[in-house]
């Protein structure tokens, strides 16, 4: 049986159902996600889990067709070059792309690759048990 701790921030992410980028916002949640991964760095029965309930607004990262990088060459960083690329949002709703799982800790080696979302249920169940 295993620590489990349960948070919900959806609110942290209505940005991206308003088509706006991540910002300040998101701060405290990363801030909780420190907290519970170093709970779990004192505590190894501790399951740490980050995912997300869908992905919305399909944001998408565009380069300008002369500067995209060749295959196999380093992509610059976004945030140090203005003017480098533009976002686009691809979708005004919910998406069918599938959001990153990341997982800490006990039983975090069940929650790799791609999953159907009840399968991280089952996961956090058998971590209980």
């Amino acid at each position: 049986m295993v620590n489990l701790f349960y948070l919900s921030c959806d609110g942290v992410f209505t940005r991206f159902h308003q088509k706006s980028p991540p910002n300040i916002e998101q701060v405290p949640f990363d801030e909780a996600v420190g907290v519970a991964l170093e709970f779990a760095e004192e505590h190894s029965d501790t399951l740490v889990i980050v995912t997300a309930a869908h992905e919305c607004g399909g944001l998408s990262v565009e380069y300008p067709f002369e500067s995209f990088p060749a295959e196999g060459e380093y992509i610059k960083d976004l945030d140090n070059e203005p003017g480098y690329w533009h976002g686009i949002w691809t979708s005004g709703s919910h998406t069918a792309v599938d959001v990153p799982v990341m997982a800490s800790g006990s039983f975090a080696c069940n929650l790799t690759g791609r999953l159907d979302n009840t399968e991280i249920f089952d996961v956090m169940k058998e971590a209980m048990t």
